[in-house]
């Protein structure tokens, strides 16, 4: 695949990554071609998330197109603060101040019509960092890390207000829908719902609802009163205007199981509007690790002879010195 038809308007790959199981699609000229789900090994290492995003990789016949990881571990949260009209020195003020008084390095603009949206993240930095690495390491490139509530946004329909998410065993998460992208997502309680899940309420919700920033169990606390969509419901999930196939739940294409992939993969193929990267404010964290996983090397012995254009200039004979002198 040449770079030119690989960076086009339309291609990109998805993935979302979960503690035991990493689902993918990618995207070509805006059509999916292909769609994978990989297990991860049990216990979850760095060497076993690496061998299923390898074998993610082959199976999507990945190239130099971009990529997206999708992930929201137990605990993460996501809310927004309008920043309309601000300026860049303004706007890196409170992202200063997010992370000094809330404890929150990493945000990300989004821009809905005349508003501006800023969306606080609140996950683990450092293993954001981490599996950006991991998924460079694996050979997808271009590689960005995003909320999988971002990227479920992204294949909403515009009559759905919320929408609940269970990607693996205890991992779940409410969202709620508005525009061009979420207004408030945070971890719920998914225990007793086989994953892979989701589930869609199209009941009005007001977006002032969520105008103050929460903390974690208040936010999830809300999210809950409102009412977490009903699991086993109709669902549809859209690419741009156009409705996605209505695949059966077995198919490795089906909406339940790559609803958040496919939304990765719409941001990547820049299918969605311009592209904005999670910005994080925080410095290295100390607990950030070496990654201990590396890819194979071969190894060649270095023939013994030495080529002759790169050997040991031969040593000035004594009649050549000689000579030199009588000049």
């Amino acid at each position: 695949m040449t770079d030119a038809a690989a960076t086009r308007r339309g291609d990109g790959i998805g993935l979302e990554v979960t503690s035991a199981t990493v689902r993918g699609v990618r995207l070509a000229g805006g059509t999916l071609t292909a769609a994978v789900e990989i297990g991860i090994g049990a216990p979850s290492t760095d060497r076993s998330l690496v061998d299923a995003l390898v074998i993610a990789h082959a199976e999507l016949d990945a190239g130099h197109e971009p990529t997206r990881l999708a992930t929201f571990s137990p605990g993460a949260t996501l809310q927004r603060r309008d920043v309309t009209g601000l300026t860049g020195v303004e706007l890196n003020t409170v992202r200063h101040g997010l992370s000094e008084q809330d404890g929150i390095g990493s945000t990300m603009i989004v821009d809905d019509g005349p508003r501006r949206w800023l969306m606080v993240i609140g996950w683990d930095d450092a293993r954001v960092r981490h599996l950006e690495q991991l998924g460079e390491l694996a050979g997808f490139a271009d590689v960005a890390v995003e909320p999988s509530p971002m990227a479920m946004t992204r294949t909403a329909p515009a009559d759905v207000t919320r929408s609940m998410r269970v990607a693996a065993p205890a991992e779940a998460f409410a969202v709620v829908h508005g525009g061009d992208g979420p207004i408030a997502a945070a971890s719920v309680d998914g225990v007793g719902i086989t994953a892979p899940e989701l589930a869609q309420r199209r009941d009005v919700v007001s977006p002032t609802w969520f105008d103050e920033l929460l903390e974690p169990p208040l936010l999830a606390a809300e999210l809950t009163h409102l009412g977490i969509a009903e699991v086993g419901g109709p669902i549809a999930i859209r690419v741009g205007d156009s409705p996605y196939p209505d695949y059966p739940d077995a198919d490795v294409r089906a909406a339940r199981r790559q609803c958040v992939a496919l939304g990765a993969a719409i941001g990547a193929a820049g299918l969605s509007g311009p592209l904005r990267p999670v910005d994080t404010v925080n410095a290295a964290s100390p607990h950030d690790t070496m990654i201990e996983v590396r890819r194979p090397w071969a190894i060649e012995r270095v023939p013994a002879s030495t080529d002759p254009t790169t050997g040991e200039l031969s040593r000035p004979t004594r009649r050549r010195r000689l000579l030199r002198r009588r000049r």
